[in-house]
């Protein structure tokens, strides 16, 4: 039986930080390939397959609940441009499966919302997951 990645801790420098439940996504910073047609002569044709490197970026992003606090994380992240990192923590069958997103970068422009249900995005992009 496998069990699926479901339930995942964040930690934001080394603090376990909470999120808003199901918004974690991210992507382990492998290439995009393209594929191309080059011709072999004589009518003939085959595929050339390239990656792309400028794509192997790796991206956490997630939301936040809008708290007393949050404006002071958003800073202290924004503050620390290429030096934060993420790590995505579960606990499978007595084991810790860990993700680790080093020199990444707040990218986005944080808009924040207030209200009983406001949800602030982050999207952190760097290094390739580990």
């Amino acid at each position: 039986m496998k069990k699926a990645l479901s339930v995942m801790s964040v930690i934001l420098n080394n603090e376990p930080i909470s999120i808003v439940p199901n918004s974690l996504e991210y992507e382990g910073g492998e290439a995009e390939v393209i594929v191309e047609n080059a011709t072999t002569g004589g009518g003939r044709n085959e595929s050339v397959h390239m990656e792309d490197a400028s794509t192997a970026i790796g991206k956490v992003k997630f939301q936040m609940y809008n708290t007393r606090e949050l404006d002071q994380l958003i800073a202290e992240c924004k503050s620390q441009t290429g030096g934060n990192v993420v790590q995505l923590v579960e606990r499978v069958q007595n084991q810790n499966v860990v993700r680790t997103f080093k020199g990444q970068s707040l990218v986005n422009k944080v808009a924040r919302k207030a209200g009983s249900d406001a949800k602030v995005p982050f999207e952190f992009e760097g290094d390739q997951m580990v």
